[in-house]
């Protein structure tokens, strides 16, 4: 009873104030942590928890973003492969001596703060400890298959949305905030040792204000304005509310998201810190080929089929950025492709960077599929062939404008392990182990809400190659003649 009672003062606040944290990001944590547990595409890979970790010393040096020390700072003894953003973590030598003095004065009081602090220091190391520096040489060949026994790694093997982590370096962030409140302790306890002598108490308040403020002095570095072209000032300025389409798009480019400030208008593609491939940009004819620069397993006509596509999805504004294409597939496939989709139609904007197209809605829309949004695993590329696995045994196709009134077609080429079928839009098929086609007339029996189910009988034993729309039975499945090497 005395210890529960001598207990509830040191830690009653911090766990009210930790169930009102958590009380009002639940928001977000709710639904963050539903994802990790169900999906493994926020899993980002097993180097980047040796790649971003912490050194012991990238705490212990002076703060790499000192005016004065920079850049040379950046070669400091420490992580030397991680962004400079990742290992500026310096404690500070100040802070460092005051929370020291905190935690040895307030013994009854600091306990907390200091298990914080060696908490997320120990986590912050992530799966590998390191006195020094933290090289290339330093990390695995196969990360993924290397047991780690510290805090942060049977954390991270046995809570299941810890999985998530990459960044381990952020976890001294809570270091700081524990240090500084031990550092508040330390100074209050030099201030009630110097009670006697208000000027010495003066003189050593503004002392370690002048001394903090001189360890972390970062001036700051030579600004420039932003790179915005004046393209998205003109179209802040115009009515609608319709979608830019920002070109290239092979990989997300923050860059969008600084344009989007100016215009205002939303964005197809930008920036996020996962790839979510429940999100349209792998799923739809269109926008496969311009993320991969080649095709996906959709055989679609993508100048037949793109102003649909881009109608649907709200795309009012297709832009060319020269500048973000130096040369190559990037520019070479991403012009190739907007031209065969605005073939006859005239830029409404062009100037040496960029090359504005507007979107027209087609007079009759041409019917395409569309990947289902889970069931179907990452593009799989071995020289020019590609394919998806039916991850379990599901999967499904949307058929987006279908007219049943022509006997469509759905064609398939597929390969399963042996002693596995596939039941598609009620046909059967048998196993096979070498790709081979099947064609499946589309009627409203065979059809679930606009969906073709693709469902095996084995978990993970099918992998689909091509999947195409024909007008009619008697079209050639995979005439098409495009072809070429998929980019990651």
């Amino acid at each position: 009873g005395n210890a529960v009672r001598r207990l509830l003062p040191v830690i009653g606040a911090p766990v009210v104030a930790g169930a009102v944290f958590v009380l009002l990001l639940s928001p977000m944590l709710v639904p963050m942590v539903r994802e990790a547990t169900r999906f493994s595409f926020m899993v980002r890979p097993p180097t980047d928890l040796y790649v971003l970790s912490a050194s012991v010393m990238d705490f212990l040096v002076p703060n790499r973003l000192h005016t004065l020390a920079r850049p040379a700072s950046f070669a400091w003894i420490g992580n030397q492969i991680a962004p400079v953003s990742e290992r500026t973590i310096s404690v500070g030598y100040v802070a460092l001596i005051l929370a020291v003095a905190g935690a040895w004065r307030g013994r009854g009081r600091s306990g907390l703060w200091v298990l914080t602090a060696l908490f997320f220091f120990l986590m912050a190391l992530g799966p590998r400890v390191h006195l020094g520096n933290i090289t290339w040489d330093d990390i695995p060949a196969d990360a993924g298959a290397v047991r780690s026994w510290t805090l942060f790694g049977v954390l991270n093997a046995t809570v299941p949305f810890m999985r998530i982590s990459r960044s381990v370096s952020r976890y001294a962030l809570m270091v700081q905030l524990a240090l500084a409140v031990l550092a508040g302790m330390g100074a209050y306890g030099l201030f009630v040792w110097l009670r006697r002598s208000p000027v010495w108490r003066g003189v050593a308040a503004g002392a370690a204000l002048v001394l903090v403020m001189g360890e972390y002095w970062v001036a700051p570095y030579p600004i420039s304005p932003p790179d915005t072209p004046p393209f998205y000032a003109q179209l802040a300025h115009e009515a609608g509310a319709g979608a830019v389409l920002n070109l290239p798009m092979n990989y997300d480019r923050p860059g969008y998201l600084l344009y989007q400030t100016v215009h205002g208008r939303p964005l197809t593609v930008a920036y996020i810190s996962r790839d979510d491939p429940r999100t349209l940009t792998t799923r739809v004819p269109l926008l496969q080929h311009l993320r991969h620069l080649g095709p996906d397993i959709i055989d679609a006509d993508v100048g037949a089929v793109g102003m649909t596509v881009l109608d649907d999805l709200g795309v009012e504004y297709v832009v060319l950025d020269r500048y973000k294409m130096p040369g190559g597939d990037e520019r070479d496939v991403t012009e190739a492709l907007a031209a065969a989709v605005f073939a006859g139609h005239e830029p409404v904007y062009a100037d040496e960077r960029l090359t504005v197209h507007r979107v027209q809605t087609p007079p009759a829309p041409v019917a395409y599929l569309v990947l289902g949004a889970t069931g179907w695993g990452p593009l799989e590329v071995v020289e020019t062939t590609r394919a998806r696995q039916i991850v379990g045994q599901e999967a499904t196709l949307e058929l987006r404008h279908l007219v049943l009134d022509t006997a469509p077609t759905l064609c398939l080429r597929y390969r399963t392990l042996p002693a596995t079928e596939v039941a598609v839009a009620g046909v059967t098929l048998p196993p096979t182990t070498a790709d081979a086609t099947a064609q499946i007339v589309l009627t409203e029996d065979n059809l679930a809400d606009g969906r073709v189910v693709l469902r095996a009988t084995q978990p993970d034993a099918v992998w689909v190659s091509g999947v195409q729309l024909t007008a009619d039975p008697a079209t050639q499945c995979f005439s098409s003649t495009e072809t070429g090497t998929v980019k990651r």
